[in-house]
């Protein structure tokens, strides 16, 4: 059953953590992140926070566009990366092949490419010069 995201978006009331973490995309990146050692925030998604530890870390590498977007998101309002990641009000965000990522590197991986694929789609501009 597929989370209210408009009702859920906001950190629940004595937890601190945020409401779009309750996607189970965000609950494996959790477990992942706590499987590596790592902080996990509540009160910022997992997901990102699983691809801010593959960047920091070496794991990866994306241009500087691209991992300056993913910094800000992590502040980013609740209802604004909802917007970002999910197109229909009431779907969760459920990207393709993400329940098959085995490690946390893979999952940081298929979650970049699909942050790469949504700043096409909500930042035109984004990639349309060529230098």
């Amino acid at each position: 059953m597929p989370v209210d995201v408009w009702t859920n978006v906001n950190t629940k009331p004595g937890t601190g953590e945020l409401g779009l973490n309750a996607w189970p995309v965000n609950r494996t990146a959790r477990k992942m992140l706590r499987e590596l050692g790592e902080t996990a925030d509540p009160a910022r998604m997992y997901i990102l926070q699983l691809v801010s530890w593959a960047l920091k870390t070496g794991k990866t590498e994306t241009e500087d566009d691209v991992s300056e977007t993913i910094n800000a998101m992590m502040d980013w309002r609740p209802e604004r990366i909802t917007n970002f990641f999910v197109l229909q009000h009431d779907d969760e965000y459920e990207p393709s092949g993400w329940r098959e990522a085995e490690t946390p590197l893979g999952l940081a991986l298929l979650i970049l490419d699909e942050i790469e694929r949504k700043m096409v789609v909500h930042f035109p501009w984004y990639r349309s010069f060529n230098w």
